[in-house]
């Protein structure tokens, strides 16, 4: 896959590869892999909604509890107050459940994950580079490892350096929610781009050059696997589809270690 036209084009190009991962995924038979997958990241996000939902009623308690003794408008107001509170922390559980769903599931079904990457690129180009023996499995282990602490900590980093923009009233708000959303669409490409990378031992800092020499491609995938998490039945689907689309993604940016297989 070459790297060709302009930005929008690459851009365009990267928002299609979760889409064309469907066909992938059906011609090569395989979305008996994607069940798994699926499976544990729903499963998470009821998990918690569940929790939410039992652990509200007791959180409201612990904070507010006893009867209200105030009579009239006033007790009314007290009483939807409490009673708003169990709502609030049952939201509350629902966007934790959310963030769990982006942050845990990728990383609890990262084996089946990367066995779909595995199988998606041999369809492509024919051979997949894969570790030899104990040690090899080993190395690729740590090696995977450490690329996922670089990703969590610079995108602790990211956030936090942005945060400042939302002391400035209505502009810096605009600001934080614009360049955040930019930031978390290229960080979804380079967690992603992690397994075909990481089977090369391609440094963390290498990808970030050579996704920052391309981010077209780059930012076009992480808002396409940001947008399939609302839309119903394809956001259970979404890790397959992310696995197998960043690894048409890391080899339109790598063409050469694809080659070389």
């Amino acid at each position: 896959m070459q790297k060709e036209g302009d930005m929008m084009n690459a851009f365009i190009r990267g928002f299609s590869y979760p889409f064309q991962s469907i066909g992938i995924l059906g011609k090569n038979r395989l979305w008996h892999l994607a069940v798994i997958p699926a499976v544990i990241a729903l499963g998470l996000f009821i998990f918690m909604l569940v929790l939410g939902f039992r652990l509200a009623g007791p959180l409201r308690d612990a904070i507010w509890s006893g009867d209200i003794s105030a009579a009239g408008f006033l007790g009314g107001l007290l009483t939807a107050l409490r009673a708003s509170l169990k709502v609030i922390f049952f939201l509350l559980f629902a966007g934790l459940s959310f963030l769990l769903y982006v942050m845990l599931a990728p990383a609890l079904a990262a084996p089946f994950l990367d066995l779909i990457s595995e199988k998606t690129e041999k369809a492509l180009v024919g051979s997949v580079p894969t570790p030899r023996g104990l040690g090899g499995f080993f190395r690729a282990a740590l090696f995977g490892l450490g690329d996922a602490l670089r990703i969590l900590g610079l995108t602790l980093a990211g956030n936090l350096l942005l945060m400042p923009l939302n002391l400035l009233p209505l502009l810096g708000n605009m600001l934080f929610v614009l360049i955040s959303a930019v930031f978390s669409w290229y960080m979804l490409a380079v967690e992603y781009t992690g397994m075909p990378a990481n089977r090369r031992y391609i440094s963390f800092s290498s990808r970030l050059r050579i996704m920052g020499k391309n981010p077209g491609v780059s930012l076009g995938f992480g808002l396409a696997v940001q947008l399939l998490l609302f839309v119903p039945v394809l956001n259970v689907l979404l890790l397959s589809m992310a696995a197998s689309g960043s690894t048409m993604l890391f080899l339109d940016l790598f063409p050469e270690d694809g080659a070389d297989g």
